[in-house]
């Protein structure tokens, strides 16, 4: 019988020792990914910070496009303020209208 118990001793330690490394070598998987993951992060901070010290060629583009576009809704704004009368205008002959009106003044587009 005491050999039993020594071989059945002998099972549990062999499993607990097996779990064990198990662990380990989850925990250094674990470990591992979130080092990966840490420089991942660290990478795209530093992306993000570099964009916002200089935008780059497409956010300068969008930028002077929205202006551009600001520019010509004052436009617009004026075109109206000069007569009210052209709110009540369909859309289509305003839009004539705001055209002619943009070349008598010299504001056309580049192509235009």
């Amino acid at each position: 019988m005491p050999s039993d118990v020594s071989i059945l001793s002998l099972g549990w330690l062999i499993a607990f020792a097996v779990l064990l490394v198990l662990a380990v070598v989850l925990l250094a998987l674990i470990l591992s990914w979130m080092g990966r993951l840490h420089g991942t992060l660290a990478r795209i901070a530093q992306a993000v910070e570099t964009r916002k010290e200089s935008p780059g060629p497409e956010v300068q583009d969008a930028m002077r496009r929205a202006d551009q576009s600001a520019e010509t809704r004052g436009a617009f704004a004026a075109y109206l303020a000069e007569d009210p009368s052209r709110a009540l205008l369909p859309k289509r002959e305003q839009s004539a209208q705001f055209r002619e009106w943009r070349k008598t003044r010299g504001l056309t587009w580049g192509n235009s």
